[in-house]
C-alpha cells in the first residue's frame, strides 16, 4: 500500500514538473528578463549591465553573470526563429518551454546527484518536496544553482568542488556562504588542498566576471549586483517586514534595517561555526553549510519563496541520515509554505479583490489594473478563469479579510516563520 501511494505521489510530482514547462507565474520578473534579451540584441551580450543606465530601471541586471546568460541563451534559441515572441508581455508557449527546460534538467541532475551520493530515498525527499514542485512553476535560478551546490559538496577534488561552487555563486551570489564550510573541510585535509580550493574558486569567479567587468567597468558590475540588494527595503514574511508594515512603510526605518540585519547574520553564522566546528566528515560539511544558509534565511531583510530552496536539499539529506529530525525537515517545509503564502495573499489577493498592491522593491503602489494584468499573465490560458472562480467563492472573503487586516496577519505569519526556522537552526547547531 505504501509503495502504491509513493508511486502515485512520484507520478503526481513529475506531472506537475512537466506542467511547469508551460507556466511562468512570476510574470513581473519576466518583464525584466525579456529586457535582458533586448539589451543583448541592441548592445551586445557583454554590455547587459549597462542596460539600466541606457534604457532605465526595467533593464536592470541584479544577478551575477551566469543568470542572465542562461536566460538570454535559452530565449535566443527561439527568438532567433521568431523575433516577435519578445513583444507580448507574457512569453508565448514555445518560449516558455525553451527557457524553462534548463531548470527542469537541473531538477533531474539534482535528483541523480543525491540518489548516487546519498540514497534514492533522500533524493525523493528532495525532488518530491512540495516547495520544490510548486516553485518549478516560476522561473527561478535556484534549481541549477542548488544542483551545482550539491555536486560541489560531493566531489572529492578541491579544484572540482571550487569550480562547481563558483559556478553556483555566479548564478546566486548568496550561495557564496557555502565557500567557507568547504574551505574549512579541505583545510582539515591539509593546507595544500585548501590553497588549491581558494585558487580555483577565485579563478573561476574571476573568469566569469572578467569579460563583463572589462566591458562595463568593475564598479558598474558590483553596483548592479550589490547596490540593488543593499538598498532594497524589507520584503517577505520576516520580522523586519512586519515591523516596516506596522510603521506604515517608514523610509527611515527601512534604512536602519538595511544596516542592522547583517549583524544578526554574523551572530547566527558565528554561533554555527563555534557549535559545529571545522567539518571533518561529509555530514559535518552538510550540517555547517545548511546552518549558514538557514542563518541567512532567518536574518535576511528580504525573503522570497524561492530562497527556501537554498538549504532544502541539505535539510532533506540530513533528515534522511538522522543527523537532524524529520520534524526539522517538516518545519523547514512549513516555513517555506508560509513564505509562499506571501505573494498569494499580497499580489494574487490584490488581483482577486481588484485593489492596489504595494511592491517593495519599487516602493510604490501598483494600481489594480496593472496587478490584474500581471496575475493573468502568470498563466494566461487558465488564470483569468481561476480569478473569476475565486471571486465567486467563499475564498473571496478570506482574501478580503487578509488584505484589510494585513498589518495583523503579516506579523503573525512572520512570527510563525521565524519560530519554525529557529527550530531548524537549533537542530542543526546542536551536538
Amino acid at each position: 500500500m505504501t509503495s502504491i501511494r509513493e508511486r502515485c505521489r512520484t507520478l503526481g510530482a513529475f506531472a506537475s514538473y512537466a506542467l511547469s514547462l508551460v507556466t511562468f507565474v512570476n510574470a513581473y520578473d519576466y518583464a525584466v528578463f525579456r529586457n535582458w534579451v533586448l539589451a543583448a540584441l541592441m548592445l551586445g551580450l557583454l554590455d547587459l549591465y549597462a542596460g539600466s543606465a541606457i534604457f532605465g530601471h526595467a533593464f536592470r541586471v541584479v544577478y551575477p553573470p551566469l543568470a542572465p546568460l542562461m536566460f538570454v541563451a535559452s530565449a535566443l534559441a527561439v527568438v532567433c526563429l521568431q523575433p516577435l515572441y519578445l513583444l507580448p508581455y507574457y512569453p508565448p508557449l514555445l518560449l516558455r518551454v525553451a527557457v524553462k527546460a534548463p531548470l527542469l534538467a537541473s531538477v533531474i541532475v539534482l535528483y541523480k546527484v543525491v540518489e548516487a551520493r546519498v540514497s534514492p530515498e533522500a533524493a525523493r525527499m528532495v525532488v518530491l518536496n512540495v516547495l520544490m514542485v510548486a516553485l518549478a512553476h516560476a522561473y527561478v535560478f535556484e534549481y541549477p544553482a542548488i544542483a551545482l551546490l550539491m555536486l560541489a559538496l560531493y566531489v572529492a577534488s578541491p579544484i572540482a568542488s571550487a569550480v562547481l561552487l563558483a559556478l553556483a555563486t555566479m548564478l546566486k551570489h548568496s550561495l557564496a556562504l557555502a565557500a567557507l564550510p568547504m574551505l574549512l573541510f579541505f583545510l582539515a585535509r591539509g593546507a595544500a588542498q585548501a590553497l588549491r580550493y581558494v585558487v580555483a574558486y577565485v579563478a573561476t569567479v574571476s573568469a566569469v566576471m572578467a569579460p563583463f567587468a572589462l566591458a562595463n567597468g568593475l564598479g558598474m558590475l558590483l553596483s548592479s549586483m550589490v547596490e540593488f540588494h543593499t538598498l532594497r527595503p524589507p520584503q517577505g514574511t520576516n520580522l523586519w517586514t512586519a515591523v516596516l508594515v506596522l510603521s506604515g512603510y517608514d523610509a527611515g526605518l527601512a534604512t536602519s534595517i538595511s544596516s542592522s540585519w547583517p549583524a544578526v547574520l554574523a551572530a547566527l553564522g558565528g554561533l554555527a561555526l563555534i557549535r559545529i566546528g571545522r567539518p571533518r566528515s561529509i555530514v559535518d560539511l552538510e550540517r555547517l553549510t545548511a546552518a549558514l544558509l538557514v542563518s541567512l534565511l532567518l536574518s535576511s531583510k528580504v525573503l522570497n519563496p524561492h530562497y527556501m530552496l537554498w538549504a532544502l536539499p541539505l535539510i532533506a539529506v540530513l533528515a534522511w541520515r538522522g543527523a537532524i529530525s524529520m520534524r526539522a525537515y517538516r518545519a523547514y517545509t512549513a516555513a517555506g509554505l508560509i513564505e509562499l503564502a506571501y505573494p498569494v495573499f499580497t499580489l494574487f489577493g490584490a488581483a482577486v479583490l481588484r485593489r492596489p498592491f504595494y511592491i517593495e522593491e519599487e516602493a510604490r503602489w501598483m494600481p489594480p489594473e496593472e496587478v490584474e494584468r500581471i496575475v493573468k499573465g502568470a498563466f494566461p490560458e487558465l488564470m483569468p478563469a481561476i480569478l473569476e472562480l475565486v471571486r465567486s467563492s467563499p475564498l473571496y472573503i478570506l482574501f478580503e479579510v487578509v488584505y484589510d487586516q494585513w498589518h495583523i496577519v503579516l506579523p503573525g505569519l512572520a512570527a510563525a516563520y521565524t519560530v519554525l526556522l529557529a527550530y531548524v537552526y537549533v537542530e542543526l547547531v546542536r551536538r
